[in-house]
């Protein structure tokens, strides 16, 4: 019989089908997890994988074995929504959310779920895990907070609003000179003119990350080369590194996580601001009815949210 250990750690192989991203995913060094993938073969006493290969293949015996897994850990999220749902009284939503839309919407959010809902008790986790689809399917929460659509079948995406984002620069004599940046803000953006940042470095956050590869495609689609592109992981590197000859994009959303200093100047890209969402994945047998109240409490709480 599996623990919960080891259907975790075989889901997330499974899907990537690679020991290097697998072990980045799951926190762990590739050496530990590929004994523990051998460990586990041995217990079953046949091979999942196929490793001749990158990716890996799955074996006919791992085929077999992946599809009845990923019936089992849906069949035990349905028996567990199933329990709690028994009796309305205990009606619980548990929710995780990325780092920096947590600081953006709960302030807002919590205190009107809680008006509008006093029987329902929101169960709020902070999960070191990259994997967020991971932490649904297998039943550790309800409801996921994120900018970016779910890849799984039994998974769904449910939009609440736009989340706006804009190119930021520190302010220079050429800016100074050739723009009003007297009441410039985040409610004030400058129409951008991509001439002004041909001889900057942008810092692009990793193009695997929902905002990097937007961020991204902007660029391409208007046909803009920079004078240099260097990748970080987040948004708070890209804003933190910012100089007199650097650009970067941001969400409106990461200005409640991200400090912001005061020489900083807002670039509105046109055609561009709708790019973004802010939304929350959950599982398709999911309570219906409590997916309702969810959502148009976080309507509520974004419904005037400007920074």
């Amino acid at each position: 019989m599996l623990d919960k250990k080891q259907i975790k750690y075989l889901s997330v192989l499974i899907k990537y089908k690679n020991i290097s991203k697998a072990s980045e995913v799951l926190f762990t060094s590739q050496p530990s997890l590929s004994r523990y993938l051998k460990m586990i073969e041995s217990e079953l006493g046949f091979q999942i994988f196929d490793r001749s290969s990158s990716p890996f293949k799955l074996t006919k015996e791992g085929e077999i074995y992946s599809k009845y897994l990923e019936m089992f850990i849906d069949l035990d999220s349905k028996m567990h929504n199933e329990i709690r749902a028994i009796d309305d009284k205990k009606e619980e939503i548990r929710i995780s959310s990325l780092p920096f839309l947590s600081s953006y919407i709960y302030p807002n959010f919590i205190p009107i779920f809680i008006d509008n809902n006093p029987n329902i008790t929101l169960n709020i986790t902070d999960y070191n895990e990259k994997n967020n689809e991971y932490l649904i399917l297998n039943n550790l929460i309800d409801i996921f907070i994120t900018n970016s659509k779910p890849k799984h079948k039994n998974l769904l995406y449910k939009f609440v609003n736009k989340d706006n984002i804009y190119i930021i620069c520190k302010s220079n004599n050429a800016i100074n000179f050739k723009y009003n940046l007297k009441n410039n803000s985040i409610k004030n953006p400058i129409p951008i003119d991509f001439e002004d940042f041909r001889n900057k470095t942008f810092y692009l956050v990793d193009p695997l990350e929902n905002i990097g590869k937007i961020s991204k495609d902007i660029l391409i689609q208007n046909n803009f080369t920079p004078k240099s592109i260097k990748y970080v992981p987040n948004i708070l590197s890209s804003v933190s590194m910012l100089d007199q000859s650097s650009a970067t994009f941001i969400t409106e959303s990461s200005l409640f996580y991200v400090p912001i200093k005061k020489d900083i100047v807002f670039f509105k890209v046109k055609n561009y601001q709708d790019l973004m969402s802010i939304g929350f994945i959950y599982h398709k047998d999911f309570n219906a009815e409590l997916i309702n109240k969810f959502y148009y409490s976080m309507v509520m709480a974004l419904s005037n949210k400007i920074v």
